[in-house]
């Protein structure tokens, strides 16, 4: 009887197209990282709840942010041993100089590290780019030593939903149709059968939601480039937005999801808003 092969992995998004867009916003990163600020402090206050030593640590997803937030906290950084940090773009992993990590350049696709290398990995943030994400969980799993521990996270749906369906009836109802332009987001359900799935000891996922207010379009874009964020989807559509588009995506926002609350993004006035909502996901998973 013939072997069946398992099928391959879906190929979504643009890596390479990816890490020069990180490289290209890395010295504006900062002026735009409140979430994943946001969620690698999460990440430390997880880990000050479990009296646990790492000798042995990684961050996947750096962004020349994530270990200074790991050591500003003294109880936290006092557990943690010798640490790795990667990146996928070099003038972000390269800033944690003189830090005492060791920065490694490489992609959440293809970490080259030994299976049973680490006490804990952290992955703020760095999952929902992925193309193959049930077999990136797996090597993570196996790069866990006994005990180990695995925080990772990424956006999950319905992050941005706001801004996909005003783009979608902007561009139809002034462009004669709609191409793909926001990235899809996995279910949160989904991202717990997957660690099930990698077959991490006792997976928890859970999400942390956010509404961000911003007074325009243009500033949520602005924040989406920042961070990294933009589409990079193989199939997007490269036709570039039209003014118009984009003031009849702003007037849909305005008027479908205006808010006067919210957590203002980066530099906003108090002027009419609207809200969007990014969902965080944190998986977490124990080694054998």
């Amino acid at each position: 009887m013939a072997r069946m092969d398992p099928p391959s992995p879906p190929f979504i998004f643009d890596r390479a197209l990816i890490a020069r867009r990180r490289a290209r916003y890395a010295s504006r990163f900062d002026d735009h990282a409140f979430l994943f600020d946001r969620q690698m402090a999460d990440f430390v206050e997880r880990l000050g709840a479990i009296r646990k030593d790492y000798p042995r640590a990684l961050i996947i997803n750096e962004s020349g942010r994530a270990s200074a937030i790991l050591r500003a906290d003294s109880g936290v950084a006092a557990r943690i041993g010798a640490l790795v940090v990667c990146d996928l773009a070099p003038k972000l992993v390269r800033r944690v100089g003189g830090s005492g990590a060791r920065p490694v350049i490489c992609d959440p696709e293809r970490l080259p590290f030994a299976p049973a290398s680490f006490d804990l990995v952290l992955a703020p943030l760095a999952l929902h780019g992925v193309n193959d994400l049930p077999g990136a969980l797996t090597t993570i799993r196996h790069m866990l030593r006994p005990d180990g521990l695995f925080l990772g996270g990424m956006f999950c749906a319905p992050s941005l939903r706001p801004l996909r369906q005003a783009l979608i009836a902007a561009e139809s109802a002034l462009s004669g149709g709609a191409g793909p332009r926001v990235a899809p987001f996995a279910d949160l359900a989904d991202l717990a059968q997957l660690m099930q799935r990698a077959g991490f000891r006792s997976p928890v996922t859970d999400e942390d939601r956010v509404n961000v207010s911003y007074d325009s379009l243009m500033n949520l874009l602005r924040d989406l480039r920042g961070m990294g964020e933009a589409a990079a989807m193989i199939h997007r559509t490269r036709r570039p937005l039209h003014v118009t588009v984009l003031a009849e995506c702003e007037r849909i926002l305005m008027v479908n999801h205006a808010t006067s609350s919210g957590n203002p993004g980066a530099g906003q006035k108090n002027a009419p808003r609207f809200v969007m909502p990014f969902h965080l996901a944190t998986l977490t998973g124990w080694g054998p």
